[in-house]
């Protein structure tokens, strides 16, 4: 739900390497379909549905304080056909994110992990990969569900690795994948570890805002999934997102402790590598 946010780290950490590849990214992103025109006209997704989507959410109902928020909206067959038309980006089998402003507008969501049954007020009108999300309700009864999920038996994914998948405890909400091989996969839950700590404030890459890194102890690196074997280097890196730093900070700048931490993701093969972007809970 929080990837966008991610990605604009990444965006400032690889600036230099995104501006030589940006002719090229932008002919080959897999998310764009191919030779098709977008529409200039608006597009109206209540088109003969009354503007309600189906399908499934992912979420631990924990979405930090940025002031951006994001859900990861996985439709139902006959959702996804529809959007087809509609959506100025290829669906596939992934999920496709819900941006909102608002903490009122998810409310009513549970805060447990899990994936649930919604139905969506959206808007895919803008060129962008985020609908804007209107309104969110759980519901019983949705169209043709085609993925279950799997559960991974160890911490490793491999490339078949899909959104509602389980592993160490949490569920993949979204995959990436990039034609030069790359490939971005975020989850939702919180992971348990410990080891040392370390807070202080990022310089203007990080645009001055308060930030951390866990160093993780070895027996706690299993809790953190890997994309064929590849990690983020075991460690977590965090922002100040809610009461929580401060409480650290004031504590101590350098320090040991047990953490629990959301917005885990993985960067494999693409930019150099992950930024700060996961949560003290």
């Amino acid at each position: 739900m929080k990837i966008i946010n991610l990605l604009t780290i990444i965006l400032i950490l690889t600036l230099s390497t995104a501006c030589a590849n940006n002719v090229s990214d932008n002919n080959s992103d897999s998310y764009v379909k191919e030779n098709e025109s977008i529409e200039e006209e608006p597009k109206d997704v209540q088109i003969d549905r009354n503007g309600i989507l189906s399908g499934e959410i992912i979420t631990d109902g924990i979405y930090g304080n940025s002031g951006a928020y994001f859900l990861y909206f996985i439709p139902d067959k006959e959702t996804r056909e529809f959007l087809y038309n509609y959506y100025p980006f290829e669906i596939g089998d992934n999920s496709i994110p819900l941006e909102f402003n608002n903490l009122d507008s998810v409310k009513d969501l549970p805060e447990e992990l899990g994936i649930y049954k919604v139905e969506i007020e959206a808007d895919f009108t803008a060129n962008t990969e985020a609908a804007y999300l209107r309104n969110v309700k759980l519901t019983d009864t949705i169209g043709t569900v085609e993925y279950e999920g799997k559960v991974y038996a160890t911490n490793d994914l491999d490339e078949n690795v899909q959104p509602k998948d389980k592993v160490c405890g949490l569920i993949v909400e979204n995959v990436r994948r990039y034609n030069d091989g790359g490939v971005i996969i975020s989850f939702e839950g919180e992971i348990e570890s410990e080891g040392f700590y370390n807070v202080y404030p990022g310089g203007d890459v990080f645009q001055y805002r308060k930030i951390g890194k866990i160093i993780v102890d070895n027996e706690y690196k299993n809790n953190f999934p890997t994309y064929k074997g590849t990690s983020n280097i075991f460690s977590v890196w965090f922002t100040e997102t809610n009461k929580l730093y401060d409480e650290l900070a004031n504590f101590s700048a350098i320090g040991r402790g047990k953490f629990k931490t959301s917005n885990y993701y993985i960067i494999y093969n693409y930019g150099i590598g992950p930024g700060p972007g996961e949560i003290l809970t």
